[in-house]
């Protein structure tokens, strides 16, 4: 007997359906996502995984404007595996709405060792005026201490 969505050697499907837990209507910013060069990749080995799994990829809200590719080839993706969507640009938190539920993103800054203390002394510098205060309340319903993580290859540091 076959797996599951296989006969024989050879695939069957020749579609799939990828959902994230990210949308449209919160930190993709679908009026600036068809114009970026967007590039999802896997975050955990085999990063080098062919491209040739037609896909359409939907965000979480379940409204059919969620979609944000249409029949792209991806590599094939797991339940529950973390992707990695590049050069979203600094335009990807100014949407963030919590829409429908969907809770406000955690931001973890990425650095070397070696900038980590400049880019902390940044983070740490920063003043939030989040509009009415949801921003704000969010960040702190999240994080107690009001301070944002700051990360390096080599570990991780709550400030």
């Amino acid at each position: 007997m076959a797996a599951a969505g296989r006969f024989g050697l050879g695939l069957v499907r020749s579609h799939v359906d990828v959902f994230i837990n990210e949308s449209n209507n919160n930190c993709v910013c679908a009026n600036l996502y068809q114009f970026l060069d967007i590039q999802l990749y896997p975050l955990k080995p085999p990063f080098d995984r062919p491209r040739n799994v037609l896909t359409s990829l939907w965000g979480a809200t379940c409204n059919p404007i969620d979609r944000m590719e249409e029949r792209t080839l991806m590599f094939d993706v797991s339940v529950d595996e973390w992707l990695f969507m590049d050069n979203m640009g600094a335009y990807s938190l100014i949407g963030v709405t919590g829409f429908n539920g969907f809770g406000f993103p955690f931001v973890k800054y990425i650095t070397t060792a070696d900038k980590r203390p400049s880019v902390q002394r940044i983070v740490d510098s920063m003043v939030m005026r989040g509009g009415y205060g949801q921003v704000e309340e969010a960040i702190m319903a999240r994080h107690p201490s009001g301070r944002i993580t700051v990360a390096d290859a080599g570990g991780e540091k709550t400030a």
